[in-house]
């Protein structure tokens, strides 16, 4: 294993005091060894009117009690073994910080700059746009993004996702779109390389998604899509030239995969036959280190579910932890009707397909419809092996099914621990299905803790310790209702300001959820964000754009850097620009950098897939610490 990654144990039998009344335990069941990115320190410095508001990381390897030394210039200035952050007061725009742990020789420690705004902008160049073969003309913009590090170096880089105006949803009237556009950059605003899918992959939340993450474990992250004929990779070449399989270097390069038929009608522009492919890059440069045949090929449509290719054309993919040890890559398909999904292992410069599952195997068409637009991952039944859970279906590590409440399809779900009485991880989930509504899992068994049943598709859901009323979490749906959790299954009605049911965020100085959303008071797509406390005030962020109009989700939330708190990467209003806030409200309270936890890592790393979903921590943490 390269040097650059590690691990260490979590005792999960003892509750740690971490900060002032906060608690933090892991229960997950197992005391194995968790492999976690090696990164550095994440130091952040930002001017307020108070000073020089600092805030770093404290690593998963570290002790809680980790004393740490703040240096501005070559003068110590203050230690702490409490909080990850401290405002210097006496602190300038020019002035630089170390800050360094236990030991260690701030002589050898990087220095960091302070950003006069409280948040990083990281320039754009956008793609040129064009007009499509149906006569439209379209623009870009920045949508998702996801996380890793590329490079080795400790430090996050951002994969951002371009979509063209004229992009579709897959159950929507198609259209010919624009290409997709993958970019990297790093924090300080360097675009490291541009991939060009090609015009037979279509735009829109259901086609792209991308699983950034160290597969083979060298260090550096790779990055696995979908690609298909004509996907060019960040050095320019065409994908099917780093294939060993000789069909697929023999590709044709030039085809127009696109249907043509009636133009814009719900088959004019869709891709409903050819070649398809699944592709590994190195993260650093963008170049291609294998392409394969995508796993189960759409062969004809109508098996899938229609005959106009929605169903078919609906793509998901994660990273998890199959046998505990060494990252897979998942990629997915469909979940209206046929479902099918493979993990794959980058070894030796391959990607090796290892477990797959099939509705269409013997005795599994009864899991048909039953996933979601989105997936998340967790070991759920504390075996030290992650699960894969998609809306009604859960599959064990060896993508065999676990479980299903056979609720049918839904737009949300979540994954977290966040009631200490009750053993293990909770599982939420809205549905689409009649009786509609919405529905808490013990994550482990599939036992219904709670469901309630609502009039309509229940769109939208929550589940986070909102603080707004009393109870361990609260949860609610769009139309169905919202709950509080008293522990040991005890749920009652509630009532309080949950004005979202879109995102949660840790932004403030408590250990609360806060919510993250498009902020609706503005008119059209492009809605400015906006973060809702436990106290139910909300904070507008004005310089940026959410995406993807009713979801109004930003490019990606994820702990970037700093302390515990997350990190918000957002579109500037001018499209010219990533913002990437983040907070500058003291608090009291330390937390281990909350990507060093794999459950919540691994959210992270699928967030950008279908409908995106908020990460959670898979740990219990609270004010009151009274359990």
């Amino acid at each position: 294993m390269n040097k650059r990654i590690f691990a260490i144990t979590i005792i999960i039998s003892i509750i740690l005091t971490l900060g002032t009344g906060c608690s933090l335990q892991n229960r997950s069941g197992s005391a194995e060894p968790v492999e976690m990115e090696s990164l550095d320190r994440g130091t952040v410095a930002v001017m307020t009117d108070k000073g020089v508001f600092l805030s770093w990381r404290l690593l998963g390897s570290e002790p809680v009690d980790t004393e740490f030394s703040i240096y501005r210039g070559e003068k110590l200035i203050h230690k702490t073994d409490s909080s990850n952050c401290y405002t210097d007061k006496d602190g300038t725009e020019q002035s630089t910080y170390r800050i360094t742990a236990g030991g260690e020789d701030p002589g050898e420690t990087a220095s960091v700059e302070v950003i006069a705004d409280p948040f990083m902008r990281i320039p754009l160049d956008p793609p040129e746009g064009g007009v499509s073969k149906d006569g439209e003309e379209y623009s870009y913009s920045a949508n998702d993004a996801t996380c890793a590090d590329v490079d080795g170096d400790g430090r996050y880089e951002l994969l951002l996702k371009w979509d063209p105006s004229n992009s579709f949803d897959s159950g929507a009237e198609a259209k010919y779109t624009g290409n997709v556009f993958i970019d990297a950059y790093t924090l300080d605003g360097e675009r490291l390389w541009r991939m060009d899918l090609g015009r037979n992959i279509s735009a829109g939340a259901h086609f792209t998604q991308m699983a950034a993450y160290d597969l083979d474990q060298d260090g550096k992250a790779e990055l696995a899509l979908k690609t298909a004929p004509g996907s060019l990779d960040g050095a320019g070449r065409y994908v099917s030239e780093a294939s060993d399989i000789k069909e697929i270097r023999a590709t044709d390069n030039s085809a127009d995969l696109r249907h043509s038929e009636g133009g814009k009608d719900d088959t004019g522009g869709r891709v409903l036959s050819g070649d398809e492919f699944f592709t590994v890059f190195r993260g650093d440069t963008g170049e291609a280190i294998d392409t394969v045949y995508y796993p189960f090929p759409r062969g004809t449509v109508t098996e899938w579910g229609d005959d106009r290719g929605n169903r078919s054309e609906r793509y998901l993919t994660a990273v998890a932890y199959l046998d505990g040890k060494r990252p897979s890559v998942i990629a997915w398909r469909g979940y209206y009707g046929k479902t099918a999904a493979a993990a794959f292992a980058l070894e030796d410069g391959r990607l090796i397909k290892g477990s797959v599952f099939d509705t269409s195997a013997d005795g599994f068409d009864k899991y048909e419809g039953q996933g979601n637009h989105n997936l998340t991952v967790g070991d759920v039944d504390s075996d030290g092996k992650d699960e894969i859970l998609c809306g009604s279906l859960v599959l064990d590590d060896d993508l065999s099914p676990l479980w299903c409440s056979f609720r049918g399809h839904g737009d949300a779900s979540h994954l977290a621990d966040y009631d200490p009485l009750h053993q293990g991880l909770e599982y939420f989930c809205v549905h689409e299905t009649e009786p509609y509504g919405m529905t808490l899992y013990d994550a482990a068994t599939g036992e219904e803790l709670f469901h309630e049943d609502a009039e309509t598709d229940t769109g939208r859901g929550m589940m986070a310790n909102v603080g707004f009323t009393e109870g361990y979490f609260q949860f609610w749906g769009r139309d169905a209702g919202q709950f509080t959790s008293l522990g040991e299954n005890k749920i009652e009605p509630a009532s309080f300001p949950a004005d979202s049911n879109n995102f949660r965020i840790f932004w403030d100085g408590d250990l609360c959820d806060e919510l993250l959303d498009g902020y609706y008071g503005d008119d059209g797509e492009d809605a400015p964000v906006k973060i809702t406390d436990s106290d139910a005030k909300p904070t507008v962020l004005p310089d940026g754009r959410t995406n993807n109009g009713t979801k109004n989700n930003v490019c990606l939330t994820a702990d970037l850097f700093g302390d515990w708190r997350e990190e918000i990467a957002v579109r500037s209003t001018d499209g010219r620009s990533l913002l990437v806030y983040t907070t500058t409200i003291p608090t009291e309270h330390r937390l281990y950098t909350l990507m060093h936890d794999r459950t919540y890592r691994l959210q992270v790393a699928v967030q950008n897939s279908g409908y995106n979903q908020p990460p959670h921590i898979g740990y219990y943490v609270s004010e009151d610490g009274d359990f």
